[in-house]
């Protein structure tokens, strides 16, 4: 379904910023105030996160886009090239009729 080589690439870019929110942000314990997490580490999580999603989506468009692209030119050639309408010169005789 997807045959654009960004659609994977954004798929992987996603999962590995899932990856590594999940497992290697890590939380540590502070004595008395529960569990701290690195904001630094989670805000890079999450911009990869985006990045790769962003990245699947602009697959997708431009698979779509070429898809209808291909649909569009064999509609054109099943149904013939566009005849250009005849040029007929201002003074010709046939203008008068």
């Amino acid at each position: 379904m997807f045959n654009h080589p960004l659609t994977l690439t954004g798929l992987c870019i996603a999962a590995a910023g899932w990856a590594f929110l999940l497992f290697g942000v890590g939380v540590d314990t502070g004595r008395g105030f529960g569990a701290i997490a690195n904001l630094h580490l989670v805000s890079i999580a999450d911009s990869v996160i985006i990045t790769g999603c962003a990245v699947f989506v602009a697959g997708i468009i431009i698979d779509c886009a070429s898809k209808i692209i291909t649909e569009m030119n064999s509609i054109e050639r099943k149904i013939g090239a566009p005849r250009k309408p005849k040029m007929i010169p201002l003074g010709s005789s046939r203008s008068a009729q």
